[in-house]
């Protein structure tokens, strides 16, 4: 196969230059490019982008996640992996070359990659429902199975307008937790959007939901409260609520995003464990001030395949894909952003903040490319 030319999307790192909102596009001529024993060669063809990636970046360098250990900045001229990052995103591939004798080219691939046009990836196992690939330093932390959770009365979700924080309203509600109800908090500027999307039972406001008799803090509630803002003062008021003994009690605090921050925050390398402790609730700092729990999705994913086989994650993944396709129409927009140029924008509109709620960019590093409509 002749040389290659690549393109990848790079961000400074937090540790080598102070300016994290100076993403740039990075080239690569892959002529000497080799496909070893038991890898592949596959093209990224198109992939999500939302402000959850952007959360990808704020954690790149911290100890816990590393994201920017999943992959390396190509080595050029004043770019290299210990001074920029690559931004992982989730998308889908094909098989340009396999030396992997279960893989063929030509093969479509779901998973997590970079926003670049070229990957060659290690492959540690195959099976007919998964390709893995060998992280080492992902750790496989006991999280959450031994919580018991089925008490809970009403679940509060910060950032509501946000993608990964609807998503979960909807989850359960397909769980059929008719007897939990669900809040939303969000800005002024997304309560409409929120409310329209008719995934909870109650919307409130950032400024106002302390004052709000809807807010479940009476006696009686028993609160899971999700962070998908990684707002620590809003944390703060959340808890406040429920600091008198004569209001109700949280029985989860769940950090999930980090909607709010910026690339250029520092909170993603300074945050320490502790402040996403995962510590159980009945552990807290004192009778009424909780703990923060981390998720962090592979670590889940590896109690859930110790618990499970794959065929039974792979088909409630189908399952739930399937019907998430059939009831999502209306909630996003899409924006599809084709040519690297135009990840780039995407990355910048994003990053300051100028994308409204509603608007979901599907991209590809391909100059032309028509995308399948989901």
């Amino acid at each position: 196969m002749g040389p290659l030319e690549n393109i990848t999307l790079c961000v400074p790192r937090r540790s080598a230059v102070q300016d994290s909102h100076a993403a740039f596009l990075v080239p690569d001529n892959m002529a000497d490019f080799e496909v070893l024993e038991n890898h592949v060669l596959i093209r990224i063809d198109v992939f999500g982008f939302s402000t959850n990636n952007l959360t990808y970046q704020v954690l790149g360098e911290h100890p816990h996640f590393r994201y920017f250990d999943l992959y390396p900045a190509p080595s050029q001229e004043n770019v290299s992996s210990t001074t920029h990052g690559v931004i992982s995103v989730w998308g889908f591939a094909t098989i340009v070359m396999s030396t992997h004798p279960k893989l063929l080219a030509g093969e479509r691939l779901y998973g997590y990659f970079a926003p670049t046009r070229f990957l060659t990836l290690p492959v540690s196992d195959v099976n007919r429902h998964a390709v893995y690939v060998p992280r080492p330093h992902l750790p496989e932390d006991y999280l959450f199975s031994s919580l018991h959770l089925s008490g809970a009365t009403a679940v509060v979700i910060s950032s509501a307008s946000s993608k990964t924080a609807f998503l979960l309203a909807y989850r359960i509600r397909k769980r059929s937790l008719r007897s939990v109800k669900v809040f939303g908090l969000t800005s002024e500027k997304n309560r409409e959007f929120v409310r329209k999307l008719g995934l909870y039972d109650e919307v409130l406001v950032y400024d106002t939901f302390a004052f709000s008799l809807l807010f479940p803090a009476r006696k009686t509630d028993t609160v899971i409260y999700v962070d998908v803002a990684g707002n620590a003062a809003l944390n703060q008021r959340v808890f406040a609520q429920f600091a008198s003994p004569y209001a109700g009690s949280l029985s989860l605090c769940l950090s999930l995003g980090m909607t709010t921050l910026s690339p250029s925050d520092r909170v993603g390398s300074e945050w320490g464990l502790r402040e996403a402790s995962t510590a159980k609730p009945s552990q807290p700092m004192s009778p009424f001030w909780p703990i923060m729990e981390s998720f962090f999705m592979p670590e889940w994913l590896a109690v859930r395949r110790k618990q499970l086989p794959q065929k039974v994650i792979v088909d409630q993944q189908n399952a739930a894909w399937t019907d998430l396709m059939a009831n999502c129409q209306g909630w996003v927009r899409m924006k599809r952003m084709s040519g690297a140029n135009a990840v780039l924008s995407a990355y910048v509109e994003m990053s300051s903040g100028q994308t409204d709620a509603q608007t979901g960019f599907v991209c590809s590093m391909w100059d032309g490319v028509t995308h399948a409509k989901l």
